[in-house]
């Protein structure tokens, strides 16, 4: 929920200059404060989203409220965001699942897929087309979320690489990135 990510984020973008994507289960307007709070405190550039944005390295993008946040290439290497009102999946709007699918075409495997603390199981079945393309996947351990249903469903899809305690999950993005780039 938006506790653990004020608490992981800010030590997140010290970590990485890479792009960060981000869906919170929040109704619109919310995810406004939630981006402008988050920014006073992150090393990026926290915004919510707008359609067609450039995907820019040392920006996090949150998804609009109510809305869900696809990935697009461009010509050449370029990246953006992209908007839609499509139908709610598994019950969210925005939804993990989509954007993860849209990641897995952009990206590829070069991208590192988080869930954290909360409810349902959105984000678990798109995490397959992401660990196809070779993606590493880290989650959020029970102990140390509120509600493990969205973590709990991607380690029960087995597609995690890496169960951690909240606070461990800046340093170990770190290190495969490092592997990844080695």
């Amino acid at each position: 929920g938006p506790k653990a990510l004020s608490n992981m984020l800010p030590e997140l973008t010290t970590k990485t200059s890479d792009p960060i994507f981000i869906v919170q289960h929040m109704p619109p307007k919310f995810t406004e404060s939630l981006a402008k709070s988050l920014d006073k405190k992150c090393e990026h550039t926290v915004i919510e989203a707008k359609n067609n944005d450039l995907v820019q390295n040392n920006y996090a993008y949150i998804a609009p409220g109510g809305r869900h946040l696809l990935l697009r290439k461009g010509a050449g290497d370029e990246v953006f965001t992209y908007i839609t009102d499509q139908p709610p999946e598994n019950g969210c709007r925005p939804s993990v699942d989509i954007l993860f699918r849209s990641a897995a075409t952009v990206y590829g495997g070069d991208a590192i897929a988080i869930v954290l603390t909360g409810m349902g199981s959105d984000g678990a079945k798109g995490l397959a087309p992401l660990v196809r393309k070779g993606v590493h996947v880290m989650v959020q351990d029970e102990k140390t979320s509120v509600v493990w249903g969205m973590p709990g469903s991607a380690v029960a899809a087995g597609c995690v690489d890496d169960v951690l305690p909240l606070q461990d999950i800046p340093k170990a993005v770190e290190s495969v990135i490092k592997r990844k780039k080695g």
